[in-house]
Parts: C-alpha cells; sequence; structure tokens
C-alpha cells in the first residue's frame, strides 16, 4: 500500500507542477466540462481557516496520524477498504506538503456549477478514499 500512497503523493504533486506552468497567472480556461484556474487557496475547504495556518497545519498533521492509526489498527481489513485508507493518505499528504513548501495549497479546476470550489487530485483522491471508508 505504500507504493500507492506515494504514487497518489507523486500525481498530485505532478499535477500541480503542470498547473503552476501552464495556467498560473493566464486568467480562467474551460476545457470540456472543467474550468481550470490558479488558485492559491491557503485554508481548508473554500478557505476554511486561512487566517490560521499554523491551527491547519496541526489539524491537517492530526488528521493524517489518526487515519494512519485506524488503517494499522484493522489487521484483517479487505483490500478495497486498504485501498481507501491509502487513497486518503495519500491525497492528504500532497495537500500537507504544499502547506508547508508553499504556504497553500494550489488547486486548479472546478466543474461549472454555481458555488462549487476549486480542488486537486489529492482532493479527489481523498474524497474517493472517504466514500470506499463509507461504503466499506
Amino acid at each position: 500500500m505504500w507504493k500507492i500512497i506515494v504514487s497518489l503523493f507523486l500525481i498530485d504533486q505532478g499535477t500541480k507542477a503542470i498547473a503552476k506552468k501552464k495556467i498560473e497567472n493566464k486568467g480562467k480556461k474551460k476545457l470540456g466540462p472543467f474550468d481550470f484556474l490558479y488558485v492559491k487557496n491557503k485554508g481548508a475547504v473554500m478557505g476554511f481557516l486561512k487566517k490560521y495556518p499554523n491551527l491547519l497545519k496541526t489539524l491537517h498533521i492530526f488528521t493524517l496520524l489518526l487515519v494512519l492509526y485506524m488503517w494499522h489498527k484493522e489487521v484483517k481489513m479487505i483490500l478495497l477498504k486498504s485501498m481507501s485508507y491509502a487513497f486518503v493518505l495519500g491525497g492528504g499528504l500532497g495537500n500537507l506538503y504544499d502547506r508547508f513548501k508553499r504556504g497553500y495549497v494550489i488547486d486548479f479546476f472546478s466543474l461549472p456549477i454555481k458555488k462549487l470550489p476549486y480542488f486537486n487530485m489529492a482532493d479527489i483522491f481523498i474524497l474517493w478514499g472517504i466514500l470506499g471508508l463509507l461504503i466499506f
């Protein structure tokens, strides 16, 4: 599972590097059903806690450690549940890395639905992982 976590982290960081290179300072672009815009998100979802970066980093680390603990606590677990934990951890590490390296998370695409925030691959991995955990 560690290879999956590292792979997800690398996919997330790679897509953020591409977004930085291709769309930073270029305004909103539309490609198919997606809107692309380089966003420096200093908070959590929709900027939540952006005025408290140290608290946000602490909560992020605590949450990842809690997920890691829960993952290792469940010795006998079906593969898909284990993969769900890996997705949460891989995505969470991608966003945590951004918070420490840049002081913000790079978000860069969205669907043109009213009030839907911009997000990144890490956010998608976390969402898939949480959905998997809810199912299993």
